[in-house]
């Protein structure tokens, strides 16, 4: 599976993935050398001369609402520990599955998958980013919710 996720505003980053291995990751904030830059139009086009094949799923972070220009369909927001957009989208002339996660999940999701917990067992994790700081359960299906 070939994935292709980016987070436009703050923070800015493309990152790809073929079965399961980082292929390339593009950070505004490195090529810019100012902190918190949102990804530009050159970055855009450096991530796509990388791309050897049209992706499988596109992904797109969540962020607040406004704080940066979204194409098409709605991304998911900052907060929501439950919050999931998937359909599907056009890009580079085929039909392709789209999924965004709120950044609240994405960091509790990006935390168990980075540890040592196997994959369906259950567990507890705590959050402190940004506006957040809570407890929050992780159920055996990967369902977030707050505690």
């Amino acid at each position: 599976m070939k994935i292709l996720s980016y987070n436009p505003g703050h923070d800015g980053a493309f990152a790809y993935v073929e079965e399961g291995r980082l292929v390339f990751s593009i950070e505004a904030e490195k090529s810019s050398k100012y902190r918190h830059s949102s990804l530009s139009v050159l970055d855009a086009f450096d991530a796509l001369a990388e791309l050897h094949a049209v992706p499988d799923v596109l992904c797109e972070g969540g962020w607040w609402p406004g704080d940066s220009p979204r194409v098409g369909e709605a991304a998911a927001d900052y907060r929501g520990s439950d919050q999931v957009i998937v359909s599907k989208k056009r890009f580079l002339g085929k039909t392709i599955d789209f999924f965004s996660s709120s950044h609240e999940r994405s960091h509790l999701l990006c935390a168990f998958g980075m540890s040592n917990v196997p994959k369906g067992t259950p567990c507890y994790a705590l959050l402190w980013e940004g506006i957040i700081g809570a407890f929050y359960e992780i159920d055996a299906e990967l369902n977030v919710s707050p505690r």
